[in-house]
């Protein structure tokens, strides 16, 4: 059987191919004609329908799951649709990466240092989220207006969570979601993150001030500490919420300064309590040349 292929009648299509012009035009002559496409993993040939969601797509039939092949990703618990599987594995079997404004490996370290959330002064007491918010989001806007960039993306920081309005941090996230599909284009989430746990075998990540959204996602490196930033590619199927390629920030709670390890921490908060003016170098870079937070100076401004 061939792995990666539909069948509509006696069309063979990649899975690669479905967002081509002929993928499309093919796609959208089956829906026309009422042509059930069939999956090529198996010899039961499992059926899948066309969909559309600001394009078309391919997705699995309801309670056909285990037809398919263990390869095949409608084998997938989670992933019933191409469109989500597309977001968590590009052309080659690999991971998502993220293009654009974020493909760089240090996007969150360059990003706060772009607003200036390295520098810490002793006349701050205590920075909120909402501020926060609004300096990543002013130095999104000098980044984009600097680099020039090309690049397709939307990104999503969300507002503080209001006891008020539970509701309103979903909506929003939703609304954004629906606004990225609609003219194809990369969505991201930044955002501080609550908690990640496995449901059913299926790493889920829960963020901060939106904690009624449960992002699920291919694979989900651990948190390097309890305070942390995230940043995500998202993408909204059949009212589930699904990311790629997570990266990482320690941060420092209240100060939200950036942090290489506990015991770097510990430095950042002496220096702070102490009424000190500082800021910390930024990228972090590993031996290898990832850009993970493992060490860091700070350095006297």
């Amino acid at each position: 059987m061939a792995e990666g292929q539909i069948r509509i009648g006696a069309i063979s299509l990649c899975f690669t191919h479905i967002r081509t012009p002929e993928g499309q035009r093919i796609l959208a002559s089956a829906r026309h004609q009422r042509i059930r496409p069939l999956c090529s993993c198996a010899q039961s040939s499992p059926p899948l329908y066309v969909r559309k969601t600001g394009f078309l797509s391919v997705a699995r039939m309801p309670g056909t799951r285990q037809l398919h092949s263990s390869l095949c990703p409608f084998s997938k618990e989670y992933l019933s649709d191409l469109d989500a599987h597309d977001l968590l594995v590009n052309e080659s079997g690999a991971p998502a990466m993220r293009g654009g404004l974020f493909a760089g490996p240090c996007a969150l370290q360059e990003l706060w240092k772009a607003a200036e959330l390295h520098i810490w002064r002793s006349s701050f007491k205590h920075r909120s989220w909402a501020l926060i918010r609004r300096r990543l989001l002013a130095a999104l806007v000098d980044i984009k207006t600097t680099i020039a960039s090309t690049a397709n993306e939307r990104i999503f920081i969300p507002e503080p969570f209001n006891d008020a309005t539970p509701e309103s941090a979903t909506i929003a996230l939703r609304q954004f979601l629906e606004g990225c599909s609609m003219v194809d284009t990369r969505g991201y989430v930044i955002a501080p993150v609550k908690a990640v746990y496995l449901e059913q075998s299926v790493p889920v990540l829960v963020l901060r001030h939106l904690p009624r959204t449960r992002i699920l996602v291919r694979e989900l490196p651990p948190p390097p500490a309890l305070h942390c930033m995230a940043i995500l590619r998202v993408f909204a199927f059949d009212g589930k919420v699904y990311g790629s390629d997570v990266e990482y920030l320690a941060v420092t709670e209240d100060s939200w300064l950036p942090t290489a390890s506990g015991q770097h921490a510990l430095r950042v908060l002496e220096l702070a309590a102490a009424g000190a003016n500082f800021q910390i170098d930024l990228p972090f870079i590993n031996e290898g040349g990832a850009c993970t937070p493992l060490k860091s100076t700070v350095g006297q401004i």
